[in-house]
């Protein structure tokens, strides 16, 4: 599969979440694709962001299964903590949400500072923000020899979006890394 096909399977698959049913998600690997709802207005909390309504938000990888990591962990309360899209959106609307971060993990985990989690009434709140702001697009890969990996690289290099932190020179970087050391220090606070 090339490049290009692959970028368009992801912006023609996209659909708002409230929209979605669990067979639009394959339990294959693949490639997602997260963007804002069609209806929707961009979100002062993103204002500076450089962000317009069709842009690429952020995109990822699933070694496994396209539908428990979209549908399973990106949009589900509770999994913040594994979730880098998650706490990336929890950071940002950290403030006009009024979310509260905490510690992912106990006193073993050595990163439950850096991989923050929210409070439970915060991930409700995160969730709900998500699932009605957020639109999602997919790429399922049947090719067991295809490197996931490279072809993330590739794609997010070409799609440029906006809260991928590498493998492009993403100039919101500084800001995302501002908002989620806030969230890192408070979940110290409150551990």
């Amino acid at each position: 599969m090339e490049l290009k096909d692959i970028i368009k399977a992801l912006e023609s698959s996209k659909k708002d979440y409230l929209d979605i049913t669990p067979n639009d998600f394959p339990n294959k690997p693949g490639l997602y694709a997260i963007f804002l709802a069609k209806n929707d207005d961009i979100p002062e909390q993103f204002n500076g962001f450089g962000l317009s309504v069709c842009d690429c938000l952020y995109v990822g990888k699933s070694e496994s299964s396209l539908r428990d990591r979209d549908l399973g962990t990106h949009f589900n309360s509770g999994t913040t903590g594994r979730s880098t899209l998650r706490r990336t959106f929890g950071a940002i609307l950290k403030e006009p949400l009024q979310l509260r971060a905490v510690p992912r993990g106990g006193e073993n985990d050595t990163n439950r500072f850096r991989n923050y989690k929210f409070d439970d009434e915060s991930e409700e709140k995160l969730t709900h923000w998500m699932r009605n702001h957020l639109a999602i697009g997919n790429c399922p890969v049947e090719d067991n020899d295809i490197n996931l990996k490279n072809i993330e690289n590739d794609v997010i290099y070409a799609m440029q979006p906006l809260l991928n932190l590498t493998k492009w020179q993403n100039p919101n970087t500084k800001a995302i890394k501002e908002f989620r050391a806030i969230c890192k220090e408070e979940a110290k606070r409150n551990s």
